[in-house]
């Protein structure tokens, strides 16, 4: 296998036994990714387990079969379930790469021992599966037109804190905002410096259709998010930057291509890293489509 600096990973899962899920399984999928690492490097487990800073990894809840929504309420002997792995830096997906080499016969989520039916690693495989280097994404976005519209797919719950307050909502610079800090924070290779004015002034939300749900954790917490789908458009202009900021109006329109193919990197770069907050724990899973 390639090495890679991202990668996905989807677990098709049996139930060993009846058994009854009531809480989200976000927290639980967490400790599986530390699991897993902790096989092959326990160092790199603990490591990433101390982090507080953004983490090179996310991990999904239990989910129901060929779908994104979790699993709640009663499950019979041989029930199907499936939980998504990711992994954001080369290090971490060299541990997941030799943990999952050979499938494991069973994992341990939320102390039920659950039957691995496959194990996923590109889309072939699993359509929540894929690996990708770094280089190549960039390469190949600097080669792409410029999109004028881009389109996420949010899977499970997404939102965002801003302002103190939750935001169950896709607003451009919440979503994008949250893409950049993370490229930033996880990727050696910079992205263009005005990216962030470009997104205040010249991305905005053409379309969406989307609705809030609650995910409930254990001790009574609760988190509240939104899945569907959002159309964010490009534009080249904006009249009112042009008479407020002329100079940086001049400065975007003369990188307009540039900072289009940049949020189109990160519009892939969110199949691996997710959207806003708790990605490690569930939330934020989002596609380009």
């Amino acid at each position: 296998m390639l090495p890679a600096d991202l990668a996905a990973y989807g677990l098709r899962l049996r139930a060993p036994h009846a058994l009854t899920v009531e809480n989200h399984m976000g927290r639980a999928v967490q400790q599986l990714v530390l699991d897993l690492v902790r096989r092959v490097d326990p160092s790199l487990s603990e490591a990433l387990h101390a982090l507080s800073q953004t983490k090179p990894y996310a991990a999904s809840g239990l989910l129901l079969p060929e779908s994104a929504r979790p699993v709640l309420g009663k499950l019979a002997v041989g029930d199907r379930a499936w939980v998504r792995v990711v992994c954001l830096s080369s290090e971490v997906v060299a541990a997941l790469d030799r943990s999952l080499e050979r499938a494991p016969a069973e994992v341990e989520i939320d102390r039920v021992r659950w039957q691995v039916e496959s194990v996923g690693r590109d889309s072939a495989e699993h359509p929540w599966a894929g690996r990708a280097a770094l280089t190549d994404l960039i390469q190949h976005h600097r080669a792409a037109d410029p999109p004028g519209k881009l389109t996420l797919e949010f899977a499970t719950p997404t939102g965002f804190h801003s302002g103190g307050l939750n935001v169950p909502l896709p607003q451009p610079a919440l979503v994008w905002g949250s893409l950049l800090r993370q490229w930033n924070d996880l990727c050696p290779l910079p992205l263009p410096d005005d990216l962030t004015p470009f997104i205040a002034w010249q991305v905005m939300l053409n379309r969406y259709r989307a609705e809030t749900q609650i995910l409930r954790f254990k001790q009574g917490s609760q988190q509240i998010g939104f899945t569907g789908q959002a159309t964010f458009a490009i534009a080249r202009r904006n009249e009112q930057l042009e008479r407020s900021d002329p100079a940086l109006a001049e400065r975007l329109s003369a990188q307009g291509d540039e900072l289009a193919r940049a949020l189109g990197l990160l519009a892939e770069f969110a199949f691996y890293c997710g959207v806003g907050i708790k990605t490690t724990t569930g939330m934020g899973m989002v596609r380009a489509v």
